[in-house]
């Protein structure tokens, strides 16, 4: 098995005619949405962010665009905190809040 850096994949991937999206780094959770307006054109694009090995993320997933429905920030589906994944439904129950709806 072959090993390869992430730009030789890249390569490899754009000389068989894949379109190879750009990039950018980011350190901080304000850079990383910076990072994601950017690239996305702030126009509703996709944009992966990758996060490398070795390295933790906290983050949160929505099932939803805050940014165009600011009632979607109420249907998280997953917390992930110190590289732990957490159900936000039993963080919410063990903190004596209210159940809320669940996500459609």
């Amino acid at each position: 098995m072959a090993r390869l850096h992430e730009y030789q994949g890249k390569e490899i991937l754009a000389a068989n005619g894949f379109k190879i999206p750009r990039g950018r780094a980011a350190d901080t959770p304000d850079e990383v949405v910076a990072a994601a307006k950017e690239l996305s054109g702030n126009n509703g694009a996709e944009v992966v962010i990758k996060i490398q090995p070795g390295k933790l993320a906290d983050m949160i997933l929505i099932d939803g665009d805050p940014t165009k429905e600011i009632r979607d920030i109420h249907k998280i589906t997953t917390v992930i905190k110190g590289g732990k994944v957490y159900d936000p439904v039993a963080i919410e129950k063990s903190l004596g809040i209210a159940p809320r709806a669940t996500p459609r």
